[in-house]
């Protein structure tokens, strides 16, 4: 980061949050991978949901045992920026059935108990 634009303070906000969150999830994170990080960011763009994934894997996780801890705060953190950005999308109602026992089936039982005695 050369210059010190707008985008460079936000992205290196951005990567130190997220390095906060991945060491919170217990992932070692030197800070010259967040510095690689909040460079890669200022290169991809923060509006690119894959680009700043791919840009935090490839800088901030070295061991594949991290990978699904990864996911886990990237899915996180990024619903949560999303979320306080105001760009929250509604999405369509979830349909949910229920299965119910009926009554029926517990007196046949009982009927063919009682008809068997």
């Amino acid at each position: 980061m050369a210059e010190t634009g707008q985008s460079d303070v936000t992205a290196v906000r951005m990567a130190v949050a997220f390095a906060r969150v991945l060491r919170a999830s217990g992932i070692s994170v030197p800070i010259g991978c967040v510095l690689g990080f909040a460079d890669a960011l200022d290169a991809v763009g923060l509006s690119n949901r894959d680009g700043v994934y791919w840009a935090g894997r490839a800088t901030l996780i070295h061991r594949p045992e991290d990978f699904a801890l990864y996911d886990q705060a990237f899915g996180a953190f990024w619903e949560q920026r999303r979320a306080s950005a105001g760009l929250i999308v509604e999405s369509p109602p979830i349909e949910v059935q229920l299965a119910v026992d009926s009554d029926d089936e517990d007196d046949d039982s009982t009927q063919d108990q009682t008809e068997r005695s």
